[in-house]
């Protein structure tokens, strides 16, 4: 065991155990709840030093290490905060399947986010998000996804083995992947803004990071004159703010569609305001701030159909609020009180949020 490691640390690593995504400020509060119980006397959170949460944190990782488990950071993307989480950081196929989901479930959550970084995820438009609508249409399972899969792995004397993974299903039905993509929501793996857009939350960049990054930054080929297959520069599908360095999937971007800077909205405030110029610190094309996320998509909540929309008491995808189910209801209200004003939404919410009239006979 790592020198120095004290009944704090393992106190503080339970606590991770048992909620494995915090940020700073729980951080502090679960240490000044530990050094509550040792001292026999309460002491503030507000005494707490950032840095105590940092070292004890270093030195759980270095303890937790050799066992495949990984305690990540990551900045909010929408106000800063730092969060941590606590991971399985093993390549293990068997152990990312041990979850609480289904195999139909995670085959689903994985055709949501081919939507958000493919399809929606172009040059001129890095909206990295999906509709409700559309995300509901993904419920069924392609065939090759319903084939079982021979995967390697180590039997407990290191020996080679293979293991049967069974195939999904043939998919889920509209009611199961509505009330599932609600559960993604509550569960904080997806966000959902009030104009119907689902998208990756800070829980999910950082824990998924790894095999976003593999999946999505994949080099391509393409076909020469002489009939032969050459490389091209790796696309790079998800990108990296160029002031923090974390994953970049709602923020801004250069209007150079060539260019792959971009930068989170609250790095940006900081950023120029030392660079009152707001030139592009990758190809110095003047920085106009062109929306990355939802925002990126036209008319995303706004525009004249989305206020007779809510002038009729639908939704922004033109959705009846009692047809809605109560899981999804909970979902969105759920999602929006985790959300700040960066989509200045509050409009939106509280016209959302009126009960629509009842029609005249």
């Amino acid at each position: 065991m790592v020198s120095g490691y004290t009944d704090a640390h393992r106190a503080f690593l339970q606590g991770l155990l048992i909620r494995p995504f915090i940020d700073i400020e729980e951080g502090r509060e679960l240490l000044a709840a530990i050094r509550s119980a040792q001292n026999g006397s309460e002491v503030a959170a507000e005494s707490v030093l950032i840095k105590d949460v940092t070292d004890i944190i270093h030195s759980i990782q270095n303890a937790i290490s050799p066992f495949d488990l990984e305690v990540r950071d990551m900045l909010d993307q929408e106000d800063g905060k730092r969060y941590y989480s606590l991971v399985n950081s093993s390549d293990d196929e068997i152990i990312r399947l041990a979850t609480t989901h289904t195999a139909d479930e995670i085959s689903y959550f994985k055709r949501l986010l081919d939507d958000m970084f493919d399809a929606n995820n172009t040059a001129h438009a890095e909206i990295m998000a999906i509709k409700s609508m559309r995300a509901i249409s993904l419920n069924k399972n392609p065939p090759s996804e319903r084939e079982n899969r021979v995967v390697a792995t180590q039997g407990a004397a290191g020996e080679e083995t293979t293991q049967v993974i069974a195939g999904a299903g043939f998919g889920l039905t509209k009611q199961e992947a509505e009330d599932c993509l609600a559960r993604f929501v509550n569960e904080g793996w997806l966000e959902r803004d009030s104009a119907g857009y689902h998208f990756l939350s800070t829980r999910s960049l950082l824990e998924l990071e790894p095999y976003l990054v593999a999946t999505y930054n994949v080099e391509e080929e393409e076909e020469n004159e002489d009939g032969t297959m050459a490389k091209v520069p790796k696309k790079l599908r998800i990108k990296s703010c160029h002031v923090c360095k974390y994953l970049h999937t709602i923020g801004q971007r250069c209007s150079n569609a060539t260019c792959n800077i971009r930068i989170h909205n609250h790095c940006a405030e900081r950023f120029f305001a030392s660079n009152p110029t707001k030139i592009c610190p990758g190809c110095q094309t003047e920085w106009n701030g062109d929306p990355v996320g939802p925002k990126a998509a036209k008319g995303a909540g706004g525009g004249r159909d989305a206020a007779l929309r809510r002038a009729r008491g639908r939704d922004s995808e033109g959705i009846l609020p009692q047809r809605l189910s109560k899981a999804t209801k909970r979902a969105i209200e759920k999602s929006k009180a985790r959300r700040s004003t960066m989509f200045n939404d509050d409009q939106d919410d509280i016209a959302a949020d009126e009960e629509p009239s009842e029609p005249s006979d």
